[in-house]
C-alpha cells in the first residue's frame, strides 16, 4: 500500500492560512476551446467554472500532451451544497459496505477520498482551484489509467503498483504534463489536480491563495 504523507490530512489542512487573491472564476467553455468537457450530469450549470489561472494552466497541460491526446475535464468548480451531497452519499455508501463502522470511522474514511463540506478545511473543488481529469485519444476514448475516475479504492492511488504497465505509463504522461503546467496531485486520486487551494499550499509549504467561492459573489466573471 502506498503511504500518504500527513500533509494531506484534514488536521494539517486546518493549519494552512488562506490569503484570498480575489482571482475570478471564469467559464471553462469560453477559455478552454481545445479541452473536452464531460461534467457529471448531476452537476449544475454553474459548475462549468474555474479560476482563470487554473484554466490557463489546464490549457498549457493539454498542449504538452503527445499528439492525438487531449484532456477530458470531468469535474471543476463545485459549490458547497453539491460537495455536501457528494460527501453524504459517499458516507452512505461506506456505511452499507462496512455496517460495523461507527459514524466517526465512516467520516474519517470518507474524508480520505471526498473532502468534508467544511469551510475551515476548504474543499478543493469549492475554491475553483481543483480539477478532475483524464486523457482521451484521437477517437475520444479514455486511455487506460488502471481505474476509472472516481473508482475510490487503493488502485486509484496515483503511484499504485498494482496496475498494468500500460496504465503506469499513461499515468506518467498525465503526471508529467500536469506538473509542468504547475498543478499538484492529491495522491489518493490520480485524476485530481489543483492549484492555489490548501492541498497545493501544503505541498508548496506556503499560504493558500484560493478560498471558498460563492457562485453569487463578486469573484464570478460576468458575461
Amino acid at each position: 500500500m502506498v503511504k500518504i504523507p500527513n500533509i494531506y490530512s484534514d488536521h494539517h489542512q486546518l493549519k494552512i492560512k488562506v490569503i484570498e487573491c480575489n482571482e475570478h472564476l471564469v467559464d471553462v467553455r469560453k477559455y478552454c476551446n481545445d479541452i473536452t468537457l464531460r461534467i457529471y450530469p448531476e452537476m449544475k450549470e454553474n459548475t462549468f467554472y474555474l479560476r482563470k489561472r487554473v484554466i490557463e494552466m489546464l490549457n498549457k497541460a493539454d498542449s504538452l500532451l503527445p499528439k492525438g491526446y487531449k484532456i477530458l475535464l470531468l469535474d471543476a468548480y463545485r459549490p458547497l451544497e453539491i460537495q455536501e451531497k457528494f460527501f453524504k452519499d459517499f458516507c452512505i455508501e461506506l456505511k452499507n459496505k462496512h455496517p460495523n463502522f461507527n459514524n466517526a470511522k465512516i467520516r474519517k474514511e470518507a474524508s480520505k477520498f471526498v473532502a468534508p463540506p467544511d469551510v475551515k478545511i476548504l474543499p478543493p473543488h469549492s475554491t475553483g482551484g481543483a480539477v478532475d481529469i483524464t486523457i482521451i485519444d484521437k477517437y475520444g476514448n479514455e486511455i487506460d489509467m488502471g481505474t476509472k475516475p472516481d473508482d475510490l479504492n487503493f488502485k486509484a492511488y496515483t503511484y499504485c503498483r498494482e496496475i498494468s504497465r500500460a496504465a503506469k505509463h499513461n499515468r506518467k504522461i498525465l503526471i508529467r504534463v500536469m506538473r509542468r503546467a504547475g498543478f499538484v496531485n492529491y495522491p489518493r486520486e490520480w485524476w485530481h489536480w489543483s492549484y492555489g487551494d490548501k492541498c497545493w499550499a501544503a505541498v508548496k509549504k506556503i499560504n493558500s491563495i484560493y478560498g471558498i467561492v460563492d457562485f453569487n459573489n463578486h469573484l464570478i466573471e460576468k458575461h
